[in-house]
C-alpha cells in the first residue's frame, strides 16, 4: 500500500490525540474515585437547613 508523508503524520497525530484523550479520562476516573469509599461519621438533623453542633 502507498502511503504519504502526510497520510503517516495524520495517522500519527490521531493516535497520539487518542492517547491523550485515554490518559486525560483515566486521571479524571482516577480522581472521582479518590472520594467514593469515605466513611462519613456524625449526627445529622432531619432538617437539611439546619447544622448540628
Amino acid at each position: 500500500m502507498h502511503f504519504s508523508l502526510q497520510n503517516v503524520f495524520f495517522l500519527v497525530v490521531v493516535a497520539l490525540g487518542f492517547g491523550l484523550f485515554s490518559w486525560q479520562a483515566s486521571r479524571i476516573r482516577a480522581n472521582i474515585l479518590i472520594g467514593r469509599d469515605r466513611e462519613v461519621r456524625g449526627r445529622f438533623s432531619k432538617d437539611p437547613g439546619k447544622r448540628s453542633s
